[in-house]
C-alpha cells in the first residue's frame, strides 16, 4: 500500500530518477515530469497529496510553478527545491510567502533522507490539517 501521491518537478533527468528511487523504495506513488507547465497540467486531473518543484526551469520557474498550482486548491503541500540563494531568488520567494503561499524549502545538494524527511513531514501535516 502507497503512503501517498507526489509530484516530482525538475528539468534535470538525474535528480528526478534520483529523488523518485527514493520515494518509491519507501513506498510513495510517484510521478516525474519536466516543466512547471506539465506540473499545473497534471494536477488539473491528479490528486498529489506533495508536489516537490526545482526553483529553476525554463518557462516557469518554481515559484511561478507554485502560485499555479496554490490556485488550483488541490490541497498538495507543496515543496520548493533550490540550489541557489542569491538575492533575487530571496526576493522572489518572499513575495510568494507575502501573498498567502504556504510552501517548504529543500536546499540543494540534499543529504543522504533528506528529501524522504521532508515528504513525510509534508504529508503528517496534510493529515493533521483535514
Amino acid at each position: 500500500m502507497n503512503k501517498g501521491k507526489v509530484l516530482i518537478v525538475d528539468d534535470c533527468t538525474i535528480i528526478l530518477r534520483v529523488i523518485k528511487k527514493e520515494l518509491e523504495e519507501a513506498d510513495y506513488e510517484v510521478t516525474c515530469v519536466e516543466s512547471g507547465k506539465e506540473a499545473i497540467e497534471l494536477t488539473k486531473k491528479t490528486k498529489y497529496d506533495v508536489v516537490l518543484i526545482d526553483y529553476v526551469m525554463p518557462e516557469l520557474n518554481g515559484v511561478e510553478t507554485c502560485k499555479e498550482i496554490t490556485k488550483l486548491e488541490t490541497g498538495a503541500i507543496l515543496v520548493l527545491m533550490t540550489g541557489s540563494l542569491d538575492d533575487s531568488i530571496r526576493d522572489t520567494e518572499k513575495d510568494f510567502i507575502a501573498s498567502g503561499g504556504n510552501v517548504y524549502y529543500l536546499y540543494k545538494p540534499f543529504d543522504n533522507g533528506e528529501v524522504l524527511g521532508v515528504v513525510e513531514r509534508a504529508i503528517e501535516e496534510r493529515v493533521d490539517n483535514t
